[in-house]
């Protein structure tokens, strides 16, 4: 496992813990709703997590397309706006988010298992069938910089094209066998601002497998994706890179 070092002035501007499980069929909103008890001193506010489905269809007949939505709460959100932490109570699984500042992934994980065994207690899922952990970065260059001289993951021009560009976006998918997990690399421009161009580095990486809820290898498998997380990060980055977040 590669050692790598830990940012003062990491850019992490929003990590997330999401399990997606499956629960008993008679579990409740109000259910869901009874984790904030356990939790509102910590996380005060409350709010209801909407979940939109819509679909696209043509009218032939008509020659117009049409556009149907169904919108149902599916869970809960508490937040605790002051330390920029989010715990998601929903019925097809639990989400823990942490804005920035991030500390330290001791205290992320630490915080987001104790959170998942409340959760647990209230619902007791079937059985898990997908996890995740998802970091999104802001990297700000300096204008007129070549992307190059940061990132080694990136859009790459053609040599004989103008080697200049206003925006874009770049998503890659990479596999990981040893570990049976894929890393969703999605690299974008956002509009420029006064101390320079941000660019949004965001990764996440995922598992598919089916485990018990209760299954203590859950988090030696994050420890996993935590470490491939880092792989996909560093190894992306350029040396002239990391020296911004020192």
């Amino acid at each position: 496992m590669a050692e790598y070092p830990t940012y003062p002035n990491a850019p992490i501007i929003e990590a997330i813990l999401d399990i997606h499980a499956f629960l008993p069929i008679n579990v409740s909103l109000d259910q869901l709703r009874s984790l904030h008890a356990r939790i509102q001193d910590r996380y005060p506010e409350k709010q209801e997590r909407i979940a939109i489905k819509s679909s696209f269809n043509l009218d032939f007949k008509e020659k117009r397309p049409i556009t149907t939505g169904l919108s149902k709460i599916d869970g809960f959100l508490f937040r605790s706006s002051i330390e920029g932490k989010i715990v998601q109570s929903r019925l097809d699984g639990f989400t823990f988010n942490k804005l920035k500042p991030y500390e330290s992934w001791i205290l992320f994980s630490a915080e987001a298992k104790e959170m998942w065994n409340y959760y647990c207690e209230l619902v007791n899922p079937i059985k898990i069938n997908r996890f995740s952990l998802r970091y999104i970065n802001k990297i700000i260059i300096p204008f007129n910089a070549d992307i190059k001289d940061y990132f080694l993951t990136g859009p790459e021009i053609g040599n004989k094209l103008p080697q200049t560009f206003g925006s874009f976006f770049m998503r890659l998918e990479v596999p990981n066998e040893k570990i049976d997990s894929v890393g969703l690399i999605n690299i974008a421009s956002q509009p420029a601002e006064e101390s320079g161009f941000p660019i949004i580095f965001d990764i996440d990486v995922i598992r598919n497998i089916v485990i018990s809820s209760n299954d203590e290898k859950l988090w030696l498998y994050f420890e996993e994706l935590r470490e491939f997380k880092n792989v996909i990060f560093f190894e992306s980055l350029t040396e002239k890179a990391k020296e911004m977040f020192s």
